[in-house]
């Protein structure tokens, strides 16, 4: 039969749920979350906090059964004392002599004495009482057998009614407990989804800004690491240039002003300070030059293109001397 338990002490709050994400945080990595969450509720709700009224406990009405156990015993001490009763009074009836009548004695020449008629006559009327003795006693039997049995038959009746009621009252306190069991079982289904729900709403929440973060922090370290790197080749190509120019190579030392122009678009520092000072160097190398290239004069238009307002003049100045230099060559 099913059981049904209302559980009084357990229920949900903030406090419990900030307790149980708390546990969540400190939890070995691999493990799964919603598994250990699970456990967790299950242990809150063990049998030892769990309340069950003692109507709504598994098996029947203990006094009950006993009522009937000892009803039964009646009803067969009853019917075993009666078929005594009967036995004992068919016994006497059968072992009790017929009523005897004193005859009178024939007369004779020989007459006895008168002593000897008397003593006949008493012991007539001797089994005349026994005989009446043994007959009250076996009516007596047979009433109280009559008695017995109407107490069995009586008896008998009862404990059937009786059963009858304790069956049909068994199967209703059954069908109740069922009911009872079933509703409580969805309220607390019911509870155990919510509260799920809301942690594992928590719990996404709580792993979408810990993606957010650790996302914004690989990407703030990647800048990092982008910037370090774009440094870094900034120098090596302002070094490069000045070995370039130290050597009267004014082709390559060009084409590394040109590498340094673009490192400073990666860096987004193409404003007037940083541009004016590479057009300079730039036309500074572009005597010790031949004729740039297509490729290189298209990147470096395209840099110059960029440059700030500020230093459109030179920007132009710098164009006319490319096309003078590969007009003159």
């Amino acid at each position: 039969m099913a059981q049904a338990c209302i559980h009084d002490n357990f229920y949900f709050n903030d406090s419990k749920l900030a307790h149980y994400l708390a546990r969540l945080r400190t939890r070995e990595p691999g493990t799964p979350r919603l598994a250990m969450f699970e456990t967790w509720v299950l242990t809150d709700l063990e049998p030892s906090n769990v309340h069950c009224p003692a109507m709504m406990r598994e098996g029947v009405n203990v006094p009950m059964r006993i009522r009937l156990r000892f009803e039964i015993v009646l009803v067969v001490l009853a019917f075993l004392v009666s078929l005594v009763c009967f036995v004992h009074a068919a016994q006497v009836a059968t072992s009790s002599s017929p009523v005897t009548t004193a005859s009178k004695p024939a007369p004779s020449d020989n007459a006895q004495p008168q002593t000897k008629t008397e003593n006949d006559m008493l012991k007539a009327q001797l089994e005349v009482i026994r005989d009446y003795d043994q007959r009250l006693l076996a009516t007596v039997y047979a009433s109280l057998g009559g008695v017995f049995l109407l107490v069995v038959l009586v008896g008998g009746l009862n404990w059937f009614t009786n059963y009858r009621l304790y069956e049909r009252e068994r199967d209703s306190l059954r069908q109740s407990l069922q009911l009872a069991s079933q509703e409580e079982a969805a309220k607390l289904t019911e509870v155990f989804q919510g509260f799920k729900n809301e942690v594992t709403s928590a719990l996404s929440q709580d792993s979408q800004k810990a993606r957010t973060a650790a996302k914004e922090a690989v990407q703030s370290f990647a800048a990092s690491v982008r910037h370090d790197l774009a440094m870094a080749e900034l120098h090596n190509t302002n070094f490069r240039a000045e070995y370039f120019v130290s050597r009267n190579d004014g082709y390559r030392a060009t084409q590394e002003w040109v590498d340094y122009l673009e490192v400073l678009d990666r860096l987004g520092w193409l404003d007037e300070h940083w541009v004016g000072t590479t057009i300079g160097k730039i036309e500074a190398a572009l005597p010790m030059a031949n004729a740039l290239n297509y490729s290189m004069q298209t990147k470096l238009f395209k840099l110059l293109d960029k440059a700030p307002p500020a230093v459109a003049s030179d920007v132009a100045r710098l164009k006319k001397a490319v096309e003078a230099k590969k007009k003159s060559t």
